[in-house]
């Protein structure tokens, strides 16, 4: 829901199993995960190409060096995770969105604060798509002297 760089085909993943998980609220509840101290950052389970690509250092390269700079010192419990879950599932009113972890709380948060800041910013562009007689599309943020919506003569 709210990725990381570098995390691109993870997240995507992420993404597709959250939207599936949307369709199918009743029978699966979405689960926002924070960073859990597993194996899984150790020299065990990632591999790593020798090279590296000096002009992709500050994108790719940083967020390649990311998982060695965390493992063991991931902040979320496993065993604390899996009460909350039960908890969730046991509850009479289970969560649509089950977040997880402080930093998986921080990085939802903050991805729903931006979300929402431009949805708003947007909502006369978005309302100006509707059928209204009468009503001239409203101009994008920042574009005032032009329509949003340019209708074909």
């Amino acid at each position: 829901m709210a990725p990381n760089p570098g995390s691109g085909y993870y997240a995507a993943a992420k993404v597709a199993v959250e939207g599936l998980s949307l369709a199918l609220a009743r029978e699966v509840a979405p689960l926002e995960r924070s960073a859990f101290r597993t194996d899984l950052l150790s020299e065990h389970s990632i591999r790593r190409s020798v090279s590296e690509i000096q002009d992709y250092a500050a994108t790719a390269g940083a967020a390649r060096a990311r998982p060695a700079s965390i493992a063991g010192k991931q902040p979320s419990d496993l065993q604390r995770a899996a009460a909350a879950i039960i908890q969730a599932v046991d509850s009479p009113s289970p969560p649509l969105h089950l977040v997880l972890g402080s930093d998986a709380y921080h990085r939802t948060r903050r991805m729903l604060d931006e979300f929402s800041a431009e949805i708003e910013a947007w909502k006369a562009v978005a309302s100006g798509a509707d059928y209204e007689v009468g009503l001239k599309a409203a101009a994008p943020p920042g574009h005032d002297s032009h329509p949003a919506v340019r209708l074909p003569r």
